[in-house]
């Protein structure tokens, strides 16, 4: 049976482990060449000082990597940004999970269309297990499932580029998919 999700993120790792340091170190060998430990304070006034006079090639002295689940759909928008390293799960190796993410806006039509709408989907799920028992390949047989359906992606990008992917997609003007992005990255 299909079941809906919600979309989520979580931070696998960031590097170097130093992150704050390593941007207030980059940030003041520009200024100054400074090759001292930094205190708490002096590492808290560079980040401050670095974001607030738009000095951001620092950051890029620092990197995240996230796991998301998300749909087919809002993957395919966040990949066009050419501004990370990307692994996604396979849905030629991996069996798809009867999982879907939809919009919110789901939620505000009437009844009778969402469970005919999770028919659908839970049928086109049924369907590809069973294009698959009748022998067909999983690679071919995923061609009949919709975009909903979930899937998990691994994203690693510098400090400077998430900042930009998110002042560019977590707007509340832009579609829905970016708000999907919005709410992984809880963002404001």
């Amino acid at each position: 049976m299909v079941q809906r999700i919600t979309p989520s993120a979580r931070l696998l790792y960031i590097a170097p482990d130093n992150a704050e340091e390593a941007i207030a170190q980059a940030r003041w060998f520009c200024k100054n060449n400074v090759k001292e430990e930094p205190t708490p304070q002096q590492i808290q006034r560079a980040i401050t000082n670095t974001l607030e006079t738009g000095h951001v090639g620092v950051l890029e002295h620092a990197i995240a990597s996230f796991e998301i689940d998300l749909s087919r759909v809002t993957s395919h928008q966040l990949v066009r940004h050419r501004m990370a390293s990307y692994v996604q799960e396979s849905q030629r190796a991996v069996a798809q999970v009867p999982d879907v993410i939809l919009p919110d806006s789901y939620e505000e039509i009437p009844l009778e269309y969402l469970e005919r709408v999770m028919k659908f989907l839970d049928d086109a799920h049924g369907l590809y297990k069973g294009l698959q028992d009748a022998g067909m390949r999983r690679e071919d047989a995923r061609y009949i499932l919709p975009q909903c359906f979930a899937s998990c992606l691994r994203a690693t990008a510098n400090f400077r580029s998430w900042m930009h992917f998110l002042r560019l997609r977590c707007t509340s003007r832009l579609r829905t998919r970016s708000a999907i992005l919005q709410s992984l990255f809880r963002v404001s």
